[in-house]
């Protein structure tokens, strides 16, 4: 068993090949032409394996600019012996400019994003505030009319109470005055009249 793992992993083609044509009926015929289907069948599947992973490789390679661009430099030195090195340096710093550039562009909106954001926010927070604090005073301005109104409507009450006490008095003088004017005026007639009778 360890003979025919170490085999198959040495020639697996082969072995494949082999085990295909012993334990199954996929093609029909003497086991030698079976035998050759089996081996142009491995070697197609090998040929697919090498296909697929060479267009992954290759699109891999298209995909990344930077692999582009180390692949370019390579060519160049071989071909100009250095001439061309400033120019793709001076290209390689102009396309590192612009992607800096790009990136700053892009961190500077993201920076005026969030500032306008916290502007916003600060905007409505003290909207909100001022709102509150209009809300408030309203309210404390109805309650200070209501305070007053009430102490305005104390004040009327004790000085129509305090008017109607002097009115009382006053009635009240005036009628007792009006009653010892009439007892003194009694008292003189009876004075009057006994003197005139005496």
């Amino acid at each position: 068993m360890n003979e025919r793992s170490h085999v198959i992993l040495q020639n697996y083609e082969q072995e494949m090949a082999y085990s295909l044509t012993e334990h199954t009926d996929v093609f029909s015929g003497d086991n030698l032409s079976r035998l050759k289907k089996f081996l142009y069948l491995m070697e197609g599947v090998k040929l697919y394996t090498i296909v697929g992973c060479l267009s992954n490789f290759i699109i891999y390679i298209i995909m990344s600019t930077k692999m582009r661009n180390e692949i370019s430099l390579i060519f160049t030195k071989r071909t100009h012996n250095g001439t061309n090195e400033r120019d793709t340096t001076q290209s390689q710093i102009h396309r590192n400019h612009r992607s800096n550039k790009i990136e700053m562009h892009l961190i500077q909106e993201t920076g005026n994003r969030r500032t306008n954001e916290i502007e916003m926010n600060l905007i409505q927070e003290t909207g909100n505030r001022r709102k509150n604090e209009i809300e408030i005073n309203l309210i404390q301005e109805t309650g200070n009319c209501r305070t007053n109104e009430i102490d305005m409507n104390l004040i009327q009450e004790i000085g129509n109470r305090r008017t109607n006490e002097v009115e009382m008095n006053l009635i009240q003088e005036t009628g007792n005055r009006r009653s010892d004017d009439k007892n003194k005026n009694s008292d003189t007639r009876n004075e009057f009249g006994s003197k005139t009778i005496a």
